[in-house]
């Protein structure tokens, strides 16, 4: 396992993959139909690949992820090993339906992690991702919400502040509440320094989208700019695309067309099927 988690740290997540892959191959498991993880290190194969994937899949193939993850999770909740379980659903991000493969994963794990503990405020932080629009999950997703971000500050965990901040902030976006969007995505970006690992920096994108809609465009540069500038050093060509989209569209609310068309062409080049960055 050395080689693969070593590629992985040095943010070379394809190099990685074919490592992982081929470690599959001898333990004669397919990536196709049905994956069970018979052991140990089956599971810490599938679990990096699903990690691999995760940086190098583009945007509308990032739900295949998942299906690594839940045969991984399964074995260890089989052999009792909760805490590597409960690590492994917190690595479930973004929004996904419930009965998908991520819901359940999520649902299971809530069960298993301690009431108040550290690991049940990211859990909560990833229920709320799973519940639509209607008005009885919106109110009980950001009830979750508010829970994980009262476990985040009690544990002076900034790094799950900073994640359940952003989730606030976007549904202040989502019921156009411009002023509370822009005051929760900036509260997280004040946490970033006090945060142990690196959080998502897509919370600038949300201080980008605020200040347009209040209408200081030109005060969101440095934002978008600073985004930019993370998501370069992560390695990640999923976390670049978001980063030129971001850039791209405040280039073009800005009206200077060429400089949106740079950003979108590079994204462009990343991920051709990214219907957000055609300008």
């Amino acid at each position: 396992m050395l080689a693969e988690n070593q590629a992985l740290a040095a943010h070379a997540a394809e190099e990685a993959l074919p490592h992982f892959e081929k470690g599959l191959a001898a333990l004669n498991i397919t990536l196709s139909g049905s994956i069970i993880a018979p052991d140990e290190q089956a599971a810490e194969l599938l679990f990096g690949l699903a990690k691999a994937q995760k940086a190098t899949l583009p945007r509308n193939r990032q739900s295949e992820v998942q299906n690594l993850i839940k045969p991984a999770f399964d074995y260890y909740v089989r052999t009792g090993d909760v805490p590597v379980a409960l690590a492994m659903a917190n690595y479930m991000g973004g929004t996904f339906a419930k009965g998908s493969i991520a819901a359940t994963i999520v649902t299971e794990a809530l069960d298993l992690a301690p009431p108040g503990s550290r690991q049940h405020g990211q859990l909560l932080s990833r229920y709320a991702d799973m519940l639509d629009s209607s008005v009885e999950d919106q109110n009980a997703g950001t009830a979750a919400l508010g829970q994980a971000l009262e476990i985040a500050l009690s544990e002076d965990d900034a790094a799950m502040a900073i994640e359940v901040l952003s989730k606030l902030a976007r549904r202040h976006y989502v019921q156009l509440e411009y002023q509370q969007y822009l005051g929760s995505s900036t509260r997280a970006i004040e946490l970033f320094p006090r945060a142990d690992q690196p959080p998502d920096i897509n919370v600038y994108w949300n201080a980008v989208r605020a200040l347009i809609g209040l209408g200081r465009v030109e005060e969101a540069r440095p934002y978008a700019a600073h985004q930019l500038e993370l998501a370069e050093e992560s390695g990640s060509r999923f976390v670049l695309t978001q980063a030129l989209h971001a850039s791209g569209y405040l280039a073009f609310r800005l009206g200077d067309w060429v400089t949106a068309r740079g950003f979108s062409n590079r994204g462009l080049e990343l991920d051709g099927q990214d219907v957000r960055l055609l300008y």
